[in-house]
């Protein structure tokens, strides 16, 4: 079966990892002392293991995941961010596409990629989910609306409607959209990054 990724974090983590088919509707249930995962066969990969990672952030910072305060959250999350997908492994292709990043971290999905670009890009994220919007964060200093504009929809819309990645600029605003359509399992969705141009 070749060395996967549950490998790695077994023998980086000192963890032990086993598959079980439970009816919880989880991921991934660990032992108290955190040294056994038991990873849902019912969830997809990207599920099982963003799990696992959260859970050993909350455990490099001391916190419990299921009583930590909104910062302590965020905190858990960033530390995921860079655990899944440390900085020195992205870094050289910071300007690949989401498509080829998805290539080369099989094990992420579309969201986490997009979401740790993010934090090493500085742009504005929006995810879209069946015209509905359940992500929208702007680390870019960008001064942007809460919502997206009407550039930022037609390209969403466009990707999801052609079920195709575009990249188009808007020169009057100097910004660029670059929009991807994703289709995971059975969900329909857009990412949609904006960027300075200059």
């Amino acid at each position: 079966m070749g060395y996967s990724i549950f490998d790695k974090i077994s023998e980086q983590y000192n963890v032990q990892i086993k598959p079980v088919r439970f009816k919880k509707q989880v991921p991934v249930v660990f032992s108290e002392d955190k040294k056994i995962f038991y990873i849902n066969e019912r969830f997809s990969l990207e599920s099982q293991v963003f799990s696992i990672f959260h859970t050993l952030a909350h455990s490099q910072l001391e916190t419990i995941c299921e009583k930590s305060t909104s910062s302590e959250e965020m905190a858990a999350e960033i530390t995921t961010y860079e655990l899944l997908i440390p900085e020195n492994e992205i870094k050289n292709y910071i300007n690949d596409n989401l498509i080829k990043l998805k290539d080369i971290f099989p094990y992420c999905s579309f969201e986490t990629i997009a979401k740790r670009l993010q934090l090493i890009k500085c742009n504005v994220l929006t995810i879209w989910h069946n015209f509905e919007i359940v992500f929208r964060k702007n680390l870019s200093g960008l001064s942007v609306n809460e919502k997206p504009d009407m550039f930022e929809i037609e390209c969403m819309k466009y990707s999801y409607k052609n079920q195709c990645s575009i990249g188009r600029g808007n020169e009057n605003r100097r910004i660029k959209c670059l929009s991807y359509f994703i289709k995971e399992e059975s969900r329909k969705k857009v990412i949609l990054f904006m960027e300075r141009t200059s």
